[in-house]
């Protein structure tokens, strides 16, 4: 019989890490087994303040650094993100987007919206293929970091100053597996090296 008073509860019980797992975060229920310790080591590499959500204002020494901390956060959470819009000139800056962003793609090539066929049924649209993933739920979560002036105006300090615009996602759930996302599988060690071998 345990002598606990009524009011006390156990934590819940965890399985002992296995051999080589990190310490630190933990992939989310639903994450599947065979990516886990993968994810866990991937999001544990990054430094764990990365981790946190963006607020406005981190200074960070390049735009190189402010991206990689927000791809550490997305793969964290279970989105990714990409860059919708960057200058050099008249000073460095770049707009970064959830990937489900927009409402439709872009239509660089100028393609015909459907799949054309003719009496044979031979394709004549310069569209070769119907039905392609599209991705954009019109997600509004999205961040820019800038080169500027820290601190009062006209001290000569200036840094990459990182302004949220929005955190929330919307038409999509935040999966419990970012590694469905290309990009973040292509960070990966594992991914560089299987590439180098091929």
């Amino acid at each position: 019989m345990s002598s606990l008073p009524p009011s006390t509860s156990l934590p819940p019980f965890e399985p002992p890490a296995a051999p080589g797992a990190t310490a630190g975060w933990r992939a989310p229920p639903g994450c599947p087994e065979h990516v886990r310790y993968t994810l866990e080591r991937a999001v544990n590499a990054y430094p764990a303040e990365w981790l946190e959500e963006p607020i406005s204002g981190e200074v960070f020494d390049s735009v190189n650094e402010c991206q990689e901390r927000l791809v550490a956060y997305s793969l964290s959470q279970g989105f990714d993100i990409i860059v919708t819009n960057s200058a050099t000139k008249p000073a460095p800056r770049a707009t970064y987007c959830c990937t489900h962003h927009g409402e439709e793609t872009r239509n660089w090539r100028k393609l015909s919206r459907t799949v054309e066929r003719d009496e044979d049924g031979s394709i004549v649209s310069d569209r070769q293929r119907e039905h392609t993933h599209v991705r954009q739920t019109g997600c509004k979560w999205s961040c820019t970091v800038s080169y500027k002036s820290i601190g009062k105006r006209g001290s000569g300090i200036k840094g990459y100053i990182l302004t949220v615009k929005s955190t929330s996602h919307n038409g999509h759930p935040l999966t419990p597996n970012p590694l469905v996302y290309q990009r973040h599988r292509e960070r990966l060690d594992e991914y560089q090296k299987l590439r180098a071998d091929a």
